[in-house]
C-alpha cells in the first residue's frame, strides 16, 4: 500500500497464512511438538519505544481476483490513486496486492460545488457515493445463457453478487489493542535476559457461540523456553460478555487462573510441593515460592470472614462470596503474575480451574524447560576450546609421564615437550643421568644376552606399561592393528569420544517429547562432524609434501592407514547417528507409547493426535518429506545409501585378489566424496564450520598440484627383472627435485587414461633418471598391462607369444610430437621415419589431420605426478637408522642406500681434492653430483 506523512515508519504488509474464510481458530502452521498454531505475528520489541501506553491496530485487507486480465494504470483525476483498465501497456493487476489505491472516487450523487464534502452532501439531501473502478453494476447475466419474461425461453440470470467493486481495497477488519510497556527492567533481570510473553485468549460461550473466536485457551499452548529466561505470565479478559454464554463462574466475566498438574490426562492440579513451575532448583518450598504458587491459583481474592463462601459445596456460579469460581477476583479481569525465571528443566503441564470443563473444553498447556542452547558463536568457541583444552591437557601429561618415566620416548630429544626445557638445569641433568643410565644398562643387557648366544628375538625390553598388557594387547596384536596403538590414535579417538559426548550432552533434553534417542542421534552426528572433517586430510599428498609438518597432525604417519582409520570412525558416527534417528522417528509415531494400541504409522496423509495428553504422532512419510527441516531426513537417507556404497567397494577392493574391474570401480566409487560432502551442507546447518580448514586445505592441495606437480615424461628403457619385477628408467623432469624414500604417481594413457598409480621412486636424487622398480605380476591388472605395453612378448618359431624373459631391456627415445608438442616414447629398435610423404597418399584433410596428431603405434604416453613425501623421507634427520624390508618393499631402501652410496663417493674424492690428488673423475663428480646430493640432504 502507500504510506506517508507520518512520523513513524510505514506498517508492515504481507501475505497472512491461508486459512478458511471468517476463521479466526487454528491454521496449519505445526511444529514437532504441538498441532496447528493460531494466527500470530512475532514482534520483537524496539528498544527506543518510551515507557508509555502503546495502540496497536491490526488490519487485514482482502484480496481479490476481480481484477485478473486487467492492468493498472494512475488516475489523472485523483493523485495518489490507481484505475483499471484493458491496456496491456500498464502493468498487471495482482489480485493479492489490492488496496485502498483501487478505491472508486467518492462524490455526492448530486455533483455541486456546495456539496463537495459529504457532510455537505447529505445536509442537502443526497447520497454520498462511490463511483466503482471496475463495474457499478453487480447484477448481470453472468452466466450468459440470457434472461426472459417469457417462459419458453432459457433464464440464467441476472445474479446479484454481493460484492462492492467500488471498494475492494478498503479494510474489511480493524483491531486496536491498548497495552504498556515498561522500558526499566526490574531489579535481577538482566538486559541480556530473553523475556517471553505468556497469555490466555478466548471468550466466554462454548464451540457455537464463541465461532468464528475460540474458547478459553491459554497462548502459546505449549511454550519451548530455555532454563534462566524470564516469562511474564498476564491475562485480561472482559466483564461484559452476553449474559447468556455458557461458562463458569459469574455470568458475562471472564477469569483464569494457573495452577500445575502432574498428570495432562487428568484435572487435578498438584501439591504445591510437587511444584516445579514457579520455584527454584534447590528443592526447597520457601515461602515467596508458596506465596507464589497461591497468587497464581486465588487470583489475589480477598481473604477475612464473609468475603469468601466457607461451604466448600456451594454451588453458585454468580455469588460474588463463590471463591472457589475466582468469583472474587478483581474487577477488570486482568492479572499480572510479573515475571518468573525458570531453572527446573523438563515439562510443566498447568491448567484452569475454572475454564477447564470436562465436557466442554481443555484450558490447559504445557512449558517446556530446556538446557540453554548456545549461539553459533559460543558453539563454535566452545567446540574449538575443548579441543585445545582437551589437547593442553594430553601435552601436560606426556610432559608428566616424561619426568616420572625419563627412559620412555617421550623424554628422547626428538619427543620431549617443549616445556620441559624450562625445568630447573640441576633436575634436567639429574633426568638425563636417569635415561642415560638406562640405556647404557640395556646396552648391557643386550651385549649380555648377545655372549650367550641367546635369541635376540627372545630379549624383552621392559616398560613401565607392560603390567597393563594382557588381553587387550594380545587381542590387539591379533588383529593385526598394534600400527594402530600409537599416541596419536589415542589422542583422536580421545576427541572423538568427546565431541559424541559433547553432542549428547548438549541436546540431552531436545527431541520429540525428550526423547533419549534424539541426544544419541546428536551424538553421532556430532562425531561425523570431526571424523569428517579430518577425512581428507591425508589423501592431500601435495600439501603433505610441501608441508611435511602437517603430517604431525595425523594420528598415522602412513596416509592410507591414516585415511583408512578416520574412514572407520566416519562409520561409527554414521551407525550411532542412523539408529538413534531410526528409533527417535519412531519414537515420533508412536511406536514405543506408552499404554495399549500403539499404531505403526507409515504413510498417513495427516499427522494423528492422541487424546491422551494431546501427543501428535507424526508418520513416516511425513518426517522424511519434511522441507521444513532443510530436507534432513531425506538427505540423511540419500548420504547413507552413498557412504555405503564407497564403503562396501572399498571392502571387497582390498579384499580381492583381482583388482582389474574393481579398482576402477573402487575409484570412480570413491569421487561420490564431492556430492557427500555437498549434500552434508544441506543436510546439517553447523556443517560449513567444520569443513571450513578442510576446503582451505584442499584448494591449496589442488593449486599447488596444478601449478607444480604433473609433467610429461620420456622414458628411457623398460626392463625385466626377476621374481615379476619391472625396472622403468625417465628423464628427469625440469624442475623434479624429491629426496631418497618418496613416491611419484604414473600414467599411461596406453593402458588407462583414468588411472593414476603410486610407486616409490628407487633413483638416487644424484642420478640423472628417475627410475621405479615396479612388481607387476599377472594378477595385478594396471601392472601387468603396463609390463606387456612395454615389454612386449616375442614370438617363438610357431608364431606363439611367449613372456619376455629376465634381463630382457627395451630402449626408448622421448620426442616431442611436431604438431601437438607432445612428449611421447618410441621404440628404438622399430622406430620407422616420421617424415613420410603422407601427402602423396589419397586421403582427405580430416584424415591427414588426425593422422599428423596421432602418435606412432608402438609409442607410449606417460606423465608422472609428484614427487611426494613418505614416512622414510625423513632419513636423514637420524644417526643410527635400521632398514628393515622384504620383497619389493625394499624399494625406498634402494634409493637411500644409493644415496648414501654417492655420498660416500663424494666425501672420499672431496678429501682427494683437499690432498691434493683429485682425478678427473673426482672433478666431475664433484661438479656434477654434489648439488643434487646436497638437495637430496
Amino acid at each position: 500500500g502507500w504510506w506517508g506523512g507520518a512520523a513513524v515508519p510505514a506498517p508492515e504488509c504481507f501475505g497472512a497464512v491461508w486459512s478458511r474464510d471468517n476463521h479466526l481458530g487454528n491454521i496449519g502452521i505445526s511444529t514437532e511438538d504441538d498441532g496447528p498454531q493460531p494466527f500470530y505475528y512475532t514482534w520483537r520489541i524496539p528498544e527506543d519505544l518510551a515507557d508509555d501506553e502503546c495502540v496497536m491496530r491490526i488490519r487485514y485487507n482482502q484480496s481479490t481476483g476481480d481484477y485478473d486480465g486487467l492492468f493498472a494504470e494512475a488516475d489523472p483525476e485523483r493523485p495518489g490513486s490507481l484505475r483499471a483498465t484493458t491496456e496491456s501497456t500498464a502493468e498487471p493487476i495482482d489480485g493479492f496486492f489490492v488496496d485502498a489505491r483501487f478505491n472508486g472516487e467518492s462524490r455526492c450523487s448530486q455533483e455541486e460545488d456546495t456539496n463537495d464534502t459529504p457532510i455537505k452532501c447529505r445536509a442537502a439531501g443526497f447520497r454520498w457515493i462511490q463511483v466503482p473502478v471496475v463495474d457499478d453494476n453487480e447484477a448481470d447475466d453472468y452466466v450468459g445463457l440470457g434472461f426472459s419474461q417469457d417462459p419458453g425461453q432459457l433464464n440464467s440470470g441476472p445474479l446479484e453478487l454481493n460484492v462492492q467493486t467500488d471498494q475492494v481495497g478498503r479494510t474489511f477488519q480493524d483491531r486496536s489493542h491498548v497495552f504498556q510497556i515498561k522500558k526499566d527492567r526490574p531489579d535481577g533481570i538482566a538486559a541480556t535476559d530473553r523475556i517471553v510473553n505468556f497469555n490466555v485468549r478466548g471468550r466466554r460461550g462454548n464451540i457455537v457461540q464463541v465461532y468464528p473466536s475460540v474458547e478459553y485457551d491459554f497462548i502459546p499452548s505449549e511454550l519451548s523456553v530455555e532454563k534462566g529466561d524470564v516469562i511474564h505470565f498476564q491475562w485480561t479478559g472482559s466483564d461484559a460478555n452476553q449474559q447468556n454464554n455458557d461458562g463458569n463462574g459469574r455470568a458475562g466475566t471472564d477469569r483464569s487462573n494457573l495452577v500445575q498438574m502432574s498428570n495432562r490426562m487428568g484435572s487435578r492440579p498438584a501439591l504445591a510441593e510437587e511444584n516445579t513451575l514457579l520455584t527454584n532448583d534447590d528443592g526447597v518450598l520457601d515461602e515467596e515460592e508458596k506465596a507464589r504458587i497461591a497468587r497464581f491459583a486465588y487470583l489475589d481474592q480477598a481473604r477475612g470472614p464473609g468475603v469468601c463462601n466457607a461451604d466448600i459445596n456451594a454451588n453458585q456460579n454468580n455469588a460474588d462470596d463463590n471463591c472457589k469460581l475466582l468469583n472474587r477476583a478483581k474487577t477488570g479481569a486482568y492479572f499480572d503474575g510479573g515475571l518468573v525465571r525458570m531453572h527446573n528443566l523438563g515439562e510443566h503441564k498447568i491448567l484452569s480451574t475454572r475454564n477447564n470443563d470436562f465436557s466442554n473444553r481443555s484450558h490447559k498447556a504445557s512449558i517446556f524447560v530446556r538446557a540453554r542452547q548456545w549461539t553459533l558463536l559460543e558453539e563454535v568457541a566452545v567446540v574449538f576450546g575443548a579441543g585445545l583444552a582437551f589437547a593442553g591437557a594430553a601435552y601436560l601429561a606426556v610432559a608428566l609421564y616424561a619426568i616420572r618415566y625419563p627412559q620412555s620416548r617421550f623424554y628422547s630429544e626428538k619427543n620431549r615437550p617443549k616445556i620441559l626445557e624450562y625445568l630447573p638445569e640441576d633436575t634436567k641433568q639429574k633426568l638425563q643421568a636417569q635415561r642415560d643410565a638406562y640405556k647404557a644398562k640395556l646396552l648391557a643387557d643386550w651385549q649380555q644376552a648377545v655372549e650367550d648366544r641367546t635369541q635376540l628375538g627372545a630379549y624383552k625390553r621392559s616398560k613401565p606399561w607392560d603390567k597393563f598388557r594382557g588381553p587387550m594387547h594380545r587381542l590387539v596384536m591379533a588383529l593385526g592393528m598394534e600400527k594402530y596403538a600409537t599416541r596419536g590414535v589415542l589422542i583422536f579417538f580421545g576427541l572423538f569420544c568427546f565431541y559424541g559426548w559433547f553432542g549428547y550432552y548438549s541436546n540431552r533434553f531436545n527431541g520429540f517429547r525428550q526423547s533419549r534417542w534424539f541426544p544419541v542421534a546428536k551424538s553421532g552426528g556430532y562425531m561425523l562432524d570431526f571424523s569428517l572433517s579430518c577425512l581428507i586430510l591425508p589423501m592431500l599428498r601435495t600439501l603433505l609434501s610441501e608441508v611435511p609438518k602437517i603430517k604431525r597432525l595425523m594420528p598415522v604417519s602412513d596416509p592410507i592407514e591414516c585415511h583408512i582409520l578416520v574412514a572407520f570412525s566416519v562409520a561409527v558416527g554414521t551407525i550411532v547417528h542412523c539408529v538413534g534417528h531410526a528409533m527417535h522417528a519412531l519414537t515420533k509415531m508412536g511406536y514405543f507409547d506408552d499404554g495399549e494400541g500403539a499404531e505403526f504409522m507409515v504413510f498417513r496423509a495427516n499427522v494423528i493426535t492422541d487424546p491422551a495428553e494431546g501427543k501428535r504422532f507424526v508418520p513416516l512419510f511425513n518426517q522424511i518429506f519434511d522441507y521444513s527441516n532443510r530436507w534432513a531426513a531425506l538427505t540423511g537417507i540419500i548420504l547413507t545409501l552413498l557412504m555405503l556404497v564407497i564403503y562396501v567397494v572399498a571392502v571387497v577392493h582390498r579384499c580381492a585378489k583381482k583388482r582389474r574391474f574393481s579398482f576402477e570401480v573402487f575409484w570412480w566409487t570413491h569421487m561420490l566424496w564431492i556430492p557427500i560432502y555437498l549434500i552434508m551442507l544441506v543436510h546439517g546447518p553447523m556443517m560449513y564450520v567444520w569443513f571450513l580448514w578442510p576446503f582451505l586445505l584442499l584448494v591449496a592441495d589442488r593449486f599447488l598440484r596444478k601449478e607444480n606437480r604433473r609433467h610429461d615424461v620420456g622414458l628411457l628403457s623398460a626392463e625385466v627383472l626377476p621374481r615379476d619385477v619391472l625396472l622403468l628408467k625417465f628423464q628427469k623432469p625440469p624442475g623434479f627435485n624429491y629426496q631418497a624414500g618418496t613416491f611419484a604417481y604414473l600414467w599411461c594413457e596406453d593402458v588407462s587414461d583414468k588411472e593414476w598409480h603410486p610407486f616409490t621412486i628407487s633413483s638416487s636424487p644424484s642420478d640423472p633418471y628417475v627410475s621405479f622398480h615396479i612388481r607387476a605380476t599377472s594378477d595385478m591388472d594396471w601392472c601387468s598391462a603396463l609390463r606387456e605395453k612395454l615389454v612386449p612378448a616375442a614370438g617363438d618359431a610357431v608364431g606363439r607369444a611367449s613372456s619376455p624373459s629376465n634381463g630382457t631391456v627395451v630402449y626408448y627415445k622421448p620426442t616431442s610430437h611436431a604438431y601437438t608438442k607432445q612428449l611421447y616414447s618410441q621404440r628404438i629398435q622399430d622406430r620407422q621415419d616420421e617424415d613420410d610423404d603422407a601427402l602423396s597418399e589419397n586421403v582427405s584433410l580430416n584424415e591427414l589431420r588426425i593422422r599428423r596428431r596421432a602418435r606412432p603405434m608402438d609409442s607410449v604416453f606417460m606423465k608422472i605426478d609428484g614427487p611426494y613425501g613418505a614416512p622414510s623421507d625423513g632419513v636423514w634427520e637420524h644417526k643410527v637408522v635400521m632398514l628393515v624390508g622384504a620383497g619389493i618393499g625394499i624399494t625406498p631402501f634402494a634409493s637411500i642406500l644409493r644415496t648414501m652410496q654417492i655420498r660416500q663417493q663424494i666425501r672420499q674424492r672431496a678429501t682427494n681434492l683437499l690432498q691434493g690428488r683429485q682425478t678427473s673423475a673426482d672433478e666431475s663428480l664433484m661438479r656434477n653430483g654434489f648439488q643434487a646430493t646436497e638437495l637430496a640432504a
